[in-house]
This record gives C-alpha cells, sequence and structure tokens, in this order.
C-alpha cells in the first residue's frame, strides 16, 4: 500500500497536518510528529530517503531534477549526511501540496475547530 492509498481510507489516516506530511516524506518513526517536530527535522535536513518515498508518490522524476539536484541527492547519499535546509523545505512544501490536493481528491472533510 502507498502512502496515496491511505487518503482513500481516510480513517487510516493520521489527523494532524505534520504526521500525514511525515508519512508521504517517510519519516514513519515511532516519535509522533507534531508540528513543531517536522519543523525541527526538516530544519536539520531530512534524509536522503525522503526524497525516495516522496518519489515513489509523485515519481522520481519530478523529485530527482526538478526539486533536487541529481548530484546533491547522490552525494548526501554516499556520505550518509542529510539533506541541507533549502532541499529539505522543498520536499517539505510540495509533501504539503500533495497531502491537500489528495484529501481534496478523496473528500475527506477538514478537521473540525472548536469555536
Amino acid at each position: 500500500m502507498t502512502a496515496l492509498d491511505l487518503y482513500a481510507q481516510p480513517e487510516a489516516l493520521p489527523a494532524s497536518d505534520a504526521a500525514r506530511i511525515g508519512r508521504l516524506l517517510g519519516l514513519n518513526d515511532d516519535t509522533p510528529l507534531d508540528d513543531v517536530a517536522l519543523a525541527e527535522r526538516v530544519s536539520q535536513g531530512l534524509k536522503p530517503t525522503s526524497a525516495a518515498a516522496l518519489g515513489q508518490v509523485i515519481g522520481m522524476p519530478h523529485v530527482v531534477g526538478k526539486l533536487i539536484p541529481e548530484a546533491t541527492l547522490r552525494r548526501a547519499r554516499t556520505s550518509r549526511k542529510p539533506l541541507s535546509r533549502e532541499m529539505s523545505e522543498r520536499l517539505y512544501e510540495v509533501g504539503r501540496v500533495v497531502d491537500a490536493v489528495s484529501r481534496a481528491y478523496h473528500a475527506t472533510p477538514p478537521p473540525s475547530s472548536a469555536s
């Protein structure tokens, strides 16, 4: 089951935006992601596997070369270092868009806010 398949089952999706985006980016740790934790992970640099996870959802040609230069991704993989903050923010922003579009396409209602 791909990350996008989960959007067809709204009850299986995490409730928070951060958790859903984290799942799209392959951040499937045991630690729950909230907005602050996700922002911290992005600012410290995402692992190159996040590019691969997003690439599985939208297609690697849309990630490698268009979002992240191939040489940059290769360098991060071989050195086993995280991506730069700029590259991580790019992945995060595209993940946000994919999440929003997927929720709209599958007509999941927005979370209710307490008034």
